[in-house]
Formats: structure tokens, C-alpha cells, sequence
């Protein structure tokens, strides 16, 4: 059946099926506009049709730390091996496909004092 135009001043009974409006979002707290890498989504090979995605994710206790999930394997990467992850030399390099950001607030930047 093709789809036929509501009529000015048509039947108004649609819009009463309305769910309810979603609840406010928390308000956004980054007061600096800085962000910080904590994951990247790889790609190795010559199309999205074949080849091999990884995750690689920031260790949130040591910044210079990372995961890197390939299938079932977890290893553990440095932010040296992450910032290769330009793609250049062929498909048989990762080619960062996906970057995750977090924001950093003021407070974050701030370093803690010594007493």
C-alpha cells in the first residue's frame, strides 16, 4: 500500500502515542575543551571486507599503558606502539579506523599539592 498524506486538520490521535521525553542528561563538565585518547579501533588489511579488527584501551592507572584485544588475546602496548598507528607501509599495518576521546576538566589538569 503506498503511503498516503495526513489531511489539514486530520485525526490528531497519533500524536497522544508519544513516549515520554527522555530525562535530562547530567550537565557537561569540561571547562577546558582538552580530551584525551583512551581507546582506538584498528583495521589491518586491504578492504573493511576482509581483514582483522583490534581494540586498543588506555590503562586508566598508568597513561603510558595500553590494551590491545585481538579476538580472545589481551596483550599489553605502550603509547609509542599506538601513535604508529598511521597505516603508512601497506595493509599489513593498522590503520586507525575509530579514535575515543574522554574529556579533562580543569580539575584534572590541576597537579595535586604536597603538604
Amino acid at each position: 500500500a503506498e503511503a498516503q498524506p495526513m489531511e489539514e486538520g486530520g485525526d490528531d490521535e497519533d500524536v497522544t502515542d508519544l513516549p515520554a521525553p527522555l530525562p535530562a542528561s547530567p550537565p557537561f563538565d569540561n571547562d577546558t575543551g582538552l580530551y584525551e585518547l583512551i581507546g582506538v579501533l584498528t583495521h589491518q588489511g586491504l578492504s573493511a571486507e576482509g581483514g582483522h579488527y583490534v581494540a586498543w584501551v588506555r590503562d586508566q592507572n598508568n597513561p603510558d599503558s595500553w590494551f590491545l584485544f585481538d579476538d580472545d588475546k589481551v596483550s599489553v602496548a605502550k603509547t609509542e606502539d599506538v601513535l604508529k598507528l598511521s597505516g603508512k607501509g601497506g595493509a599489513e599495518n593498522h590503520i586507525a579506523y575509530m579514535c575515543l576521546y574522554r574529556s579533562k576538566c580543569y580539575k584534572s589538569l590541576i597537579p595535586p599539592t604536597v603538604e
